[in-house]
């Protein structure tokens, strides 16, 4: 162990102060041979420092050289505690020379982890993947109360991501257009403040349905208070935003990363959940059908596919008037839903029913529970997507 770091029991304990980059070799793991896609997990059983952003990572050294390495540790404000207990440091392009494994934590991070386990998931980047792309505003990151739940919203080995940004520079956070094993809260932006959105049950119901014959690769992309409408909206395919507000330009370079990574990919899914922030244009009823149905056509245009199936995850309407007059106008954008504004491939799927889904005293952002709803659907629409167009069994 290097300077900052104790045994403590069954785990170790960093402590503040005490060097850039604290390293412990890890005892007890062995690193299969030929394994090139790593993941150590790990529990943060306290935290005692005020930084919670800098957590632990693993690294793999060997013959002086290493690779990339990060776990996916980041907070909304305001938060006290890590936002998933189980911690993940994905290690991507190991060459087999790299047979030394440490753990390793900067100097503004101080606790004590845990139960620190080795996972081969090489297999994965080489199964059938299809992606996701999640895009919209704030109920397409998720903004409900309670953090990431260790069970429910644990990390999965056929579930990866290619984030548009790096978080924590890509040391501690994800990597910026690189593909690597999913963690929530997932990266959307320049500015992460969400929790749990519908993006990982989404991809948890694929990956079962298919019976894990297949590898899911989100694109996370959403920005809460992102609208449509207007010449500067962030998701108008021709906006004059700039810096992270260009939404739609990032959501293609994103994806065209994301695809460039994937080397046996099937079929790609668009995720829309947003329009709230539309709301406040006086004439939004009037000029969303004709900007929704190009910003679909423009989408299959600009990633090549023209076929693209998009799926409409509705707004909280019970919320509030302008909530359910959007839901209602949304579903007219339903393939099958008879109306002038129908568009082929686009399916609406609403929120759970009733009230008490939403945030309290929020009109606007669904609850934890409900993202983890509106994406088991989402993911059984998506399975019926994909074995219809013969991309699984």
């Amino acid at each position: 162990m290097a300077g900052g770091w104790s045994l403590a029991g069954a785990g170790a304990t960093h402590s503040l102060g005490t060097g850039q980059y604290s390293k412990m070799t890890a005892l007890g793991l062995t690193i299969p041979t030929e394994a090139t896609d790593l993941v150590m997990t790990f529990e943060i059983i306290t935290q005692t420092s005020a930084n919670f952003t800098l957590g632990a990572r693993a690294q793999l050294v060997g013959n002086g050289s290493n690779t990339g390495a990060w776990n996916g540790l980041h907070i909304r404000g305001g938060d006290t505690q890590p936002s998933t207990r189980m911690q993940v440091s994905y290690l991507r392009n190991r060459t087999p020379s790299q047979n030394t494994l440490l753990i390793e934590s900067g100097n503004q991070w101080a606790g004590t982890i845990r139960n620190v386990q080795l996972y081969d998931v090489s297999a994965s980047r080489h199964k059938p993947t299809v992606i996701l792309i999640i895009k919209a505003q704030s109920n397409g990151e998720g903004f409900g109360l309670e953090v990431a739940d260790p069970i429910k919203d644990g990390w999965h080995p056929d579930i990866w991501m290619c984030p548009p940004n790096s978080y924590g520079s890509g040391l501690y956070g994800a990597k910026a257009l690189t593909l690597s094993v999913a963690q929530e809260p997932l990266v959307h932006s320049l500015n992460p403040g969400h929790r749990v959105g519908p993006a990982m049950s989404m991809a948890r119901q694929i990956v079962a349905l298919t019976k894990g014959a297949v590898r899911v690769v989100i694109v996370p992309v959403s920005r809460s208070g992102t609208g449509l409408l207007g010449a500067d909206a962030p998701w108008n395919p021709d906006t004059t935003a700039t810096g992270d507000l260009r939404r739609y330009p990032i959501m293609v370079s994103t994806y065209q990363a994301a695809l460039s990574q994937i080397e046996n990919h099937v079929g790609t899914i668009g995720v829309w959940a947003g329009n709230e922030a539309d709301l406040n244009k006086a004439d939004w009823q009037a000029q969303l059908p004709a900007a929704f149905r190009n910003m679909v056509s423009r989408t299959r245009a600009d990633l090549a596919v023209p076929d693209l199936p998009e799926l409409i995850l509705g707004p909280a309407e019970y919320s509030g008037a302008g909530y359910a007059l959007l839901a209602q106008m949304q579903a007219t954008f339903d393939a099958d839903s008879g109306h002038a504004n129908a568009i082929p491939g686009v399916k609406y799927l609403p929120g759970p029913q009733g009230p008490g889904h939403n945030n309290a005293g929020d009109a606007v952002h669904w609850t934890t529970e409900a993202n983890r709803i509106r994406g088991d659907n989402a993911g059984q629409w998506a399975y019926l997507i994909g074995r219809a167009r013969g991309w699984w069994k």
